[in-house]
């Protein structure tokens, strides 16, 4: 199928439309990711709104004849994100960590408990030298993965390349990920955008590493 009439854009946390529609998606294509299973009310009122408000996290939402399609999303602060999120707007962090605590205390449990553990391992891999992001997740409904533009581009490569252009514009120098060992078309994607596949103790046991160094690539 051919790409046409698309539009990609910086996520806006004061577009309703926006945000209400990438949760929804966020929500179908990404179930078991953590955001996802703290549901659709974190997503819209704290992880894409008050997150990207305060610039805690960025991202780029794909659209075709003002459907949205695909996004992805990122942050300039691996690992911390959440917590800037806290500093920035206490009062309703706390007030939707109370909320969570209640009607999904499991969950809160494995992000906010297991995840600071994880959070003080993986410091060791961010070196001060280096102006480290970290891509947080990524997705493309599964009707539109093959839809090829004039310019020989998939929506994967408009999603991902725009995240790279603006870590490099922002003076960058890596970005930090992770994928599951069994999704081989993810990690053919990856690497063919540059990314090190790496085993690492860095994830979960059930992730390979990605990393890239965005010196080492041209300009996009």
């Amino acid at each position: 199928m051919i790409l046409d009439q698309f539009k990609i854009e910086l996520i806006n946390h004061d577009n309703s439309k926006q945000i209400t529609e990438i949760a929804k998606l966020h929500l179908e294509l990404l179930p078991n990711s953590k955001p996802s299973k703290l549901g659709l009310f974190f997503l819209e009122k704290f992880y894409l709104n008050t997150l990207i408000k305060y610039k805690c996290i960025n991202g780029y939402s794909f659209s075709i004849e003002d459907k949205y399609v695909g996004f992805t999303l990122f942050t300039k602060y691996p690992n911390k994100f959440i917590y800037k999120g806290f500093n920035s707007a206490p009062i309703k962090y706390i007030i939707l960590g109370l909320l969570l605590v209640f009607t999904k205390p499991l969950t809160v449990y494995d992000i906010f408990i297991r995840g600071t553990k994880k959070i003080k391992k993986n410091k060791n891999y961010l070196n001060e030298k280096f102006k480290t992001g970290q891509w947080l997740t990524f997705a493309v409904k599964e009707k539109y993965l093959k839809y090829i533009s004039k310019d020989g581009f998939r929506v994967s490569h408009y999603l991902v390349n725009n995240m790279l252009v603006w870590f490099k514009s922002n003076n960058y120098s890596k970005i930090a990920a992770a994928v599951r060992k069994n999704n081989l078309p993810a990690i053919l994607f990856y690497k063919s955008m540059g990314f090190n596949v790496i085993e690492s103790e860095l994830v979960e046991k059930e992730y390979y590493f990605l990393d890239i160094n965005l010196d080492n690539i041209p300009d996009r």
